[in-house]
């Protein structure tokens, strides 16, 4: 019974200093802490007020049309439907093209690619003597033309030469523009 007994707002050390009194901030602390909260308010409404961050145009996605196929910033649509040279350029005209310029070897590997076993018509044409693509401009890959006849068509990796008036599916080209 030698035992003290501790009330339960007693400290573990059984001091009593702390039991019944309230803490009391030191005199600086008040003016220090309501300084602080005033900067940290300033702050947050200078943050809330600032303009919206410059924000750049999304980036413009350039894609061809529904059935035509992109390769090197050129759209190409190889046509399954037959007609006569003329009205395949008419064709390609209506849909914002024309039949297709091959400026580089590398379109003629890639359109006998895309096209299948299907002979094609391509814009050019043997006007006077010479080859001209349907834009002006002169002929001039190493592809050989084999033949005298005035339009041209895609033979497999061939270009070939045809009567205008025999109907073949055609290939139209336009660039690729946003």
């Amino acid at each position: 019974q030698g035992q003290e007994r501790r009330s339960r707002f007693t400290p573990e050390d059984g001091s009593r200093r702390a039991v019944g009194r309230r803490w009391k901030p030191h005199p600086v602390y008040v003016p220090a802490l309501a300084a602080h909260t005033v900067v940290l308010l300033a702050l947050i409404i200078a943050l809330a007020a600032r303009p919206g961050r410059q924000e750049h145009p999304p980036a413009q996605v350039l894609t061809c049309p529904y059935d035509w196929v992109g390769h090197r910033s050129i759209c190409y649509y190889v046509s399954k439907v037959e007609g006569t040279w003329d009205w395949s350029r008419e064709q390609c005209s209506s849909l914002g093209a024309s039949l297709a310029v091959l400026r580089a070897e590398w379109e003629v590997d890639f359109l006998t690619r895309v096209k299948d076993d299907a002979n094609c018509w391509l814009g050019l044409r043997r006007q006077d003597g010479r080859l001209e693509w349907v834009d002006g401009s002169s002929y001039n890959l190493s592809t050989e033309v084999r033949t005298q006849a005035p339009c041209l068509y895609l033979n497999h990796s061939v270009i070939l030469s045809s009567g205008c008036s025999q109907e073949w599916p055609y290939v139209c080209s336009k660039p690729l523009v946003g």
